[in-house]
Formats: structure tokens, C-alpha cells, sequence
């Protein structure tokens, strides 16, 4: 038996083996500069921006010093998915801050504790004032169409996957997209649609489906906070039969969702 194992060993190293069953340090590796260029650019930027944000002021410092950049490079960068990404963390950063000083805050008291006042906590803003501003940017008959329809895509992916955005600013989203969607259709005449040719109203109407698909898109992945919230507000709007003062009621913390 061992002789025909030697036997064996000898035939296979007559024949040299084929190239994809050399060990893999053996395979040359091609290396794209570029990416790796980008990629390593790209985890520098967020790892100064982590390092930068040591309390929640200088998170919203930096917040506002990138959204310019944001909105006149990256926003209008063709096929762009990764750099958004500052803005993501920023606003995820500050979310954090906040969480944290709140719960440090509220371990601080005890339960007894009268002079504790729930409306002292720091809130996060920034995620509302990111999504305000890309709402903005759709809304804007003066910006190019491709400017808009990528800021509602970009609304569309930070309301969705961004975990620190409350219901309420979902609502506010899918609100703010559907009656932009309904006060555009109102511009147009049956006439004039049924003209046009099938071919030429994706392009034409662009910007409309391209919200249209933003709100749809929201309501696949948050419709059910959605619609929590709306139930949730509404029934408080029917308990309390009466409108929302300006006197810094702070009882009324729920909008009217007829509004």
C-alpha cells in the first residue's frame, strides 16, 4: 500500500496543477487605486467627524457646516451612495447626545423628585431640520429637476432607515410628498394627458413619480408607525375639543392631522 502511494505522489507531481487550485497568495490581486483611494477618503471623513463631535454643540456646528457642502456637491453628485453618509451620522450623533443626556438627567432624580421638570430635557433636532431641508429642496420650482427628485430620494432613504426619526416626522414627510403629488396633478388637464404621448409622460412627469415613489416607498417601511401615530393623534384631537394655542401649551404635544 505504501508503495502504491508513492507510486500515486510521483504521477501527480508529473503533471503541473492548474492555476485556480494554487493557494491564494499565489493569485495575483488586482487592486483598484481609485476605490481604495475613495474608500479610505470616505472612512477618514467620518471617523474626524465621530472624533470632532465631543458633546451635542459642536455635533450642530459641524452639522451646519457640511449641510452647504451637501447641498451644492453631494446632492447633485451622479450616483453618489456613500458620502451622504456624513450626513446621516451627524444627525444619528446628535440623536445620541441627546438620548444619553436625558437618560443621565432623569437617573439623576429621584422618583420623588418635584422640582424635576420632564420639558428640561435637550431634544434632537438636527434629523428634523435634514428632512425640512430636503423637503425644501423638493418644493422648489426654481431648482433643477434632477436636484429635486434626488432630494426626495434622499428623503425617502433617511426617513426610512435612519432609526432615530420619530413617527412624527414620518407622518410629516409622507404628508408634505402627497400634497405636493395632489396639488401637481390639480395643474394638469385630462385633455392634455390623454395628448400626450404614453412614451413621453414618464420623462415629462418625471419629478411627480419620483415622489410619488419616495411616499410609497416611506409607507413600506414605516407605514405602520404611520398609521399608529395618525390613530394616536387623532384620538387625542377627539378627546380634547379644542385648537392648539399659541401660549406654550405644553399639554398639547400631539398636531391636529386634519390640519
Amino acid at each position: 500500500i505504501e508503495v502504491q502511494d508513492k507510486e500515486n505522489d510521483d504521477t501527480q507531481n508529473e503533471h503541473p496543477k492548474d492555476e485556480s487550485t494554487l493557494p491564494q497568495e499565489t493569485v495575483p490581486v488586482q487592486v483598484d487605486t481609485l476605490s481604495d483611494t475613495l474608500d479610505s477618503l470616505l472612512a477618514l471623513l467620518l471617523r474626524t467627524l465621530s472624533e470632532a463631535s465631543s458633546d451635542g454643540e459642536n455635533v450642530r456646528e459641524l452639522y451646519y457646516e457640511v449641510l452647504p457642502v451637501f447641498e451644492s456637491t453631494i446632492i447633485t453628485t451622479h450616483k453618489s451612495k456613500f458620502v451622504q453618509y456624513c450626513m446621516f451620522l451627524l444627525c444619528g450623533l446628535e440623536a445620541q447626545r441627546c438620548l444619553e443626556a436625558t437618560q443621565a438627567t432623569t437617573s439623576a432624580c429621584s422618583p420623588n423628585d418635584t422640582m424635576a421638570d420632564p420639558t428640561n430635557h435637550e431634544h434632537s433636532i438636527l434629523h428634523r431640520d435634514f428632512a425640512s431641508k430636503l423637503l425644501g429642496l423638493i418644493m422648489d420650482p426654481y431648482r433643477a429637476a434632477l436636484t429635486r427628485q434626488s432630494a426626495a430620494c434622499y428623503l425617502a432613504s433617511f426617513v426610512c432607515r435612519a432609526s432615530y426619526v420619530e413617527a412624527e416626522t414620518v407622518c410629516e414627510a409622507i404628508s408634505a410628498l402627497l400634497r405636493w403629488a395632489e396639488a401637481y396633478m390639480d395643474t394638469l388637464s385630462t385633455n392634455s394627458i390623454r395628448a400626450a404621448d404614453a412614451r413621453d409622460q414618464g420623462e415629462l412627469h418625471a419629478l411627480f413619480y419620483t415622489v410619488c415613489q419616495a411616499a410609497f416607498y416611506i409607507m413600506c417601511f414605516r407605514g405602520t408607525d404611520a398609521i399608529l401615530f395618525y390613530r394616536e393623534a387623532l384620538r387625542y384631537c377627539q378627546l380634547n375639543q379644542r385648537e392648539p394655542t399659541d401660549d406654550g401649551d405644553a399639554s398639547l404635544l400631539l398636531p391636529d392631522p386634519t390640519d
